[in-house]
């Protein structure tokens, strides 16, 4: 049967009958006017998105407050909670109230979905803080006060002040932008300072383990030395003295040997003339750590193969320098102690326990002030040089 349409003007427009589209433009779960609607399918009931969300998660389902329908029980496709457009629109276009009417707003009624867009951005009677407050001015008022404040109170409105807080502006600006590089840089700095900490760390360990191989072999080298020679027998090889009697010569000479008389071989000692070039590395200068390198090292020495006592002998001079060094020591077995002594009375000890002693061969060679001379330098002083060895004859 048709639905009969009652007549217009029969209808009553009272304080009742908006109490009661009131009371439907509600929310069911919060009871204020619905906001993002929800209908539902079933019965029909109104609810806020948020609020049914909300209430859902709390009850661990997915079913409607008032009418129990669960949205897992409908067909693929359809939907238990109905967006009402309708219902929005009439919620939306409700009249509300300004907060700010006895502030000084002009706008007595505003739509409810222009509400906060009116009470945050357009509102005269809104309360507000001068814009000048970062430059220190203190007025706060509503809109309508703040026009005056601007337009006839506020010191940074003048023109002279603007000026001057634009090249304020400007000189602050590039202050921080020098505040920000000079703490790149010094962060650079930083960075740069540990990587040479601990580069020096690295060199201070291994010098430490070449000074501790170097105490042990001068420790070897000293129970070596402290050790007796050989008791070596002498034999003589000469005949004994004829015989004399007493008041007459008589000559007896001695029988010749059956088997001739064979001397032993002279063993040939072989000498060989090495050049040792490269570069020079202080760890210790002046009494003071550092890490500077020095090119130009060179050392000519002549070594023999005597297999007891000092078998290295040589000299030479710097280039452009009227000073000359003398080497003496050995090297045997892998094991190198050399003194060099210069002419302005400088002298100091090149140590090494793992040298080949062949042509083309790297070196690295430990070394340390013993005593200083006319050139200055301090006691203890020391590093080491690094290069190659090349055999000359």
């Amino acid at each position: 049967m048709a639905t009969r349409a009652v007549p217009k003007d029969k209808v009553l427009y009272n304080s009742s009958t908006a109490e009661n589209i009131g009371v439907m433009l509600q929310c069911q779960i919060c009871s204020d006017f619905l906001n993002n609607n929800r209908e539902c399918r079933k019965c029909g009931s109104m609810f806020c998105f948020d609020c049914l969300d909300k209430w859902m998660k709390e009850a661990g389902c997915s079913c409607c407050p008032k009418c129990g329908l669960d949205a897992k029980e409908l067909p693929v496709g359809f939907e238990a909670f109905l967006f009402n457009n309708f219902v929005n629109r009439v919620v939306n276009n409700l009249e509300v109230t300004c907060p700010n009417n006895d502030n000084g707003c002009c706008e007595k009624t505003i739509k409810r979905c222009n509400y906060w867009d009116h009470v945050e951005k357009e509102c005269k009677g809104r309360r507000l803080k001068c814009e000048n407050c970062v430059y220190g001015c203190k007025f706060e008022g509503n809109g309508l006060q703040m026009e005056k404040h601007k337009a006839e109170q506020c010191l940074f409105e003048r023109e002279e002040i603007k000026q001057l807080m634009k090249r304020s502006q400007i000189d602050s600006e590039g202050l921080v932008s020098m505040n920000k590089q000079l703490v790149a840089e010094n962060q650079q700095s930083k960075q740069n300072i540990e990587v040479m900490l601990r580069q020096i760390d690295s060199l201070n360990s291994e010098l430490a383990k070449e000074k501790e191989i170097n105490l042990q072999y001068q420790q070897k080298l000293q129970t070596m030395m402290n050790q007796p020679p050989p008791n070596v027998v002498p034999v003589s090889i000469l005949p004994p003295p004829p015989p004399y009697s007493v008041g007459e010569f008589q000559y007896n000479p001695m029988p010749m040997p059956s088997q001739p008389l064979v001397m032993p071989p002279v063993q040939q000692v072989i000498t060989r003339k090495f050049r040792f070039y490269g570069k020079t590395v202080w760890t210790k200068f002046q009494g003071k750590g550092t890490n500077s390198e020095v090119p130009g090292w060179e050392v000519l020495i002549d070594v023999d193969d005597n297999p007891t006592g000092d078998n290295v002998r040589g000299s030479n001079k710097n280039s452009g320098v009227q000073i000359e060094k003398k080497y003496s020591g050995f090297i045997r077995d892998g094991i190198l102690d050399i003194t060099v002594e210069w002419t302005d009375g400088r002298r100091a000890k090149y140590y090494s326990n793992n040298i080949l002693l062949a042509h083309g061969s790297p070196i690295k060679l430990t070394f340390e002030i013993v005593s200083t001379g006319k050139q200055g330098g301090t006691t203890g002083d020391c590093g080491y040089n690094q290069g190659l060895i090349e055999q000359l004859q």
